[in-house]
């Protein structure tokens, strides 16, 4: 019964650590964007064609997964429509849902957050603010959450309500 979970959103967002207990409370495998950067030795390369790289390296290690029909939980920003499609085509190739959870949170907490150290993104509110600008409109169906500090339970219980595994 695979299933491919796209958690998406704006750097400091709250969408990795979202994607990462969302990934434990599923039993799901949990991919990230950041990771694969990192393991593909592309740290501090963001032009489109590194950007697309590292998508597609997780659709590769995705389509793997869900060969053994693994839950596939994916964090990435997924700001451009050919990203989010990557996943839709995969998805349909092997007769799979593909769930959008598109994380948001306030500019001030986003801000705070950026300025922290974390530790594996580089992201900074440059890089926010930059992505923001270039982030093309989500048309597709998906559950909106919106990141506080203390509502990380409540979030948890909305996505797997939506996505509604048992």
């Amino acid at each position: 019964m695979g299933m491919i979970i796209i958690v998406m959103g704006l750097p400091g967002s709250g969408k990795s650590y979202f994607a990462r207990l969302l990934a434990e409370k599923l039993n799901a495998s949990y991919l990230s964007s950041d990771k694969v950067r990192e393991m593909l030795h592309l740290k501090g390369r963001y032009n489109l064609e590194d950007k697309m790289f590292v998508y597609e390296w997780l659709a590769n290690i995705t389509e793997g997964l869900l060969e053994g029909k693994a839950i596939v939980v994916v964090d990435a920003t997924f700001y451009l429509n050919s990203t989010r499609q990557l996943f839709l085509n995969l998805g349909q190739k092997h007769q799979v849902a593909v769930k959008f959870l598109v994380i948001s949170a306030p500019i001030s907490l986003i801000k705070k957050r950026l300025e922290r150290p974390r530790a594996d993104s580089e992201a900074d509110f440059l890089a926010f603010k930059k992505i923001k600008a270039e982030f093309e409109q989500m048309s597709l169906p998906c559950l909106k959450l919106r990141s506080s500090s203390d509502n990380i339970t409540h979030m948890l219980e909305e996505a797997v309500n939506y996505i509604n595994v048992t």
